[in-house]
């Protein structure tokens, strides 16, 4: 499974995902893939009553389309896909090859992958 798009919204979902930019996006990415089935996933954000924090939800939409370029460089996406300049080798952008041990074990301690 390989992210195609990543959006967000800040209104309901219903209002910002089927929007008829939102599904051209859908049918750009999925075009090129020839197998599997499509899935959408939905991020909710649980908050109590009252303004919706749009830069929280700008930060996670940025931080999801860094990963899912990572996993799939050709994602529909043009906003927010810039790759960061920073790097921890072995960790987080580190180039190949076989991580050390130490990096092995503080991706491990900090949840970021095996």
């Amino acid at each position: 499974m390989s992210p195609i798009y990543v959006g967000e919204a800040t209104k309901g979902f219903g209002q910002e995902c089927f929007t008829n930019d939102k599904l051209l996006k859908y049918a750009l990415g999925l075009a090129t893939y020839d197998k599997g089935t499509p899935v959408l996933f939905f991020v909710a954000s649980l908050q109590k009553k009252g303004r919706v924090n749009v830069k929280v939800i700008d930060d996670l939409e940025d931080f999801l389309i860094q990963n899912a370029k990572a996993k799939n460089p050709d994602i529909v996406n043009k906003k927010g896909t810039k790759e960061a300049s920073w790097s921890i080798r072995g960790v987080v952008r580190g180039g190949h090859g076989k991580p050390s041990a130490a990096a092995r074990a503080f991706r491990s301690m900090m949840g970021l992958g095996p």
